[in-house]
């Protein structure tokens, strides 16, 4: 049965562990992609379930780059931005690794 809606990201982060950690790496693949298709489409925690099932991917694969870039866009650091702009506070924003 497909995912649809909301849990897509979480249901294809989850299904991708697996396969990640037999060397099943198309299918690992697919299901890291989706997540991260619907992660775009729903943003919030859903760019964290795709971004951990990237990390696991990558650290399956011994592939430490991809590893540091799931972990790095599931725990952005704060970017000091000057409150007088906008009226926002100090640490309004995030640092993402993908430039956006």
């Amino acid at each position: 049965m497909a995912a649809s809606g909301r849990n897509r990201p979480l249901v294809h982060s989850a299904a991708a562990r697996v396969p990640a950690c037999r060397g099943d790496w198309a299918v690992a693949v697919g299901h890291v992609e989706a997540a991260e298709d619907a992660a775009r489409t729903f943003g919030g925690f859903a760019e964290i379930f795709a971004a951990s099932a990237r990390s696991i991917l990558g650290f399956a694969r011994d592939d430490p780059g991809e590893a540091l870039l799931g972990a790095a866009t599931a725990v952005p650091q704060p970017v000091p931005v000057a409150a007088h702009e906008a009226g926002r506070p100090a640490y309004a924003g995030v640092a993402d690794p993908r430039g956006r």
